[in-house]
């Protein structure tokens, strides 16, 4: 009997010992999993912030793909268009920047403010960003913003100002602007600006005089309004008429198949911009089979 007690006491010991033995090896190994796990998510987190610094770094920066690092100098500076933002430019943006410009996608008080303060907001900012250095300083523009970039060259000529590219602008007026300017809810909507974009000889851009810089004026000439272009003589893209997007002393005039809200959207367009930024000059081979181009 007492020798079954002690064989009995020695398997239990055993048991014990192995249960221990089991419960140290699967602690550890939930042990090494979780280190594993910490090193994984650590590593998740790692990637993730890296994925988002390269990210900015790709916005912020440009990206030498075209031109070389030393040659990269030239600035181009985008203005949006009325009750639009910097977003509706950044497709632009993107092109410019993977051609090795520095650009700056600029938001301004577009329905805050007359022109003149609008003009004076932009003064502020580039004094800022893009006035001293080497390079060229160009600009493309959609609807207003070509206005507010004339009347700035007319009153701050930059040094180093380069080529100029107007998307749609409303260079002689827009008859929509003549309907909206003594509405009291379309000055709410708009801004004061609109009472200043007519087409009456008083008006903001029939006031600036001819361009004496190199300017390619790219409009459109479809409209998804038909109640606006029933107020637009000849053929237009829903905002301005081709006729007055033209401006004396403009470079070169070219006529797309898009409508003034998005054509700014369109690759086509986009790529005659970056022609004309380096060429002045739109693409003859384009614009034989996709557009009307057309001289002053």
């Amino acid at each position: 009997m007492a020798v079954q007690l002690r064989s009995l006491r020695a398997l239990l010991h055993m048991g014990n010992r192995k249960s221990l033995t089991c419960s140290t090896k699967t602690a550890r190994k939930w042990a090494g999993l979780a280190g594993l796990g910490r090193i994984t998510w650590k590593a998740l987190i790692s990637l993730l912030f890296m994925t988002l610094w390269i990210g900015c770094a790709h916005k912020d920066g440009p990206i030498r793909s075209k031109l070389n690092a030393e040659e990269v100098t030239d600035k181009v500076v985008l203005l949006h268009g009325l009750i639009r933002s910097s977003i509706s430019m950044v497709g632009i943006a993107r092109r410019l920047r993977s051609a090795g410009y520095q650009v700056f996608n600029l938001d301004y008080s577009a329905r805050q403010g007359t022109l003149d303060q609008m003009v004076e907001e932009l003064r502020g900012t580039l004094q800022g960003c893009c006035l001293r250095g080497p390079g060229r300083l160009h600009f493309v523009t959609h609807s207003l913003g070509g206005i507010i970039v004339r009347e700035y060259i007319a009153k701050y000529p930059p040094p180093n100002l380069g080529r100029v590219v107007m998307l749609g602008p409303p260079n002689q007026g827009s008859e929509l602007a003549d309907f909206f300017g003594d509405n009291p809810v379309a000055g709410w909507v708009f801004g004061p600006v609109v009472a200043e974009l007519g087409t009456g000889p008083n008006s903001k851009p029939n006031q600036l005089g001819p361009v004496e810089f190199e300017l390619g004026v790219i409009t459109g000439d479809h409209s998804w309004n038909p109640i606006a272009s029933w107020m637009i003589p000849g053929p237009d893209d829903g905002t301005v008429s081709v006729e007055r997007a033209k401006v004396e002393g403009m470079k070169r005039f070219m006529v797309v198949p898009h409508t003034h809200t998005f054509i700014m959207n369109s690759d086509q367009v986009i790529d005659q911009v970056l022609f004309f930024l380096e060429h002045g000059d739109f693409s003859p081979a384009e614009s034989e089979t996709l557009y009307h181009l057309g001289a002053p």
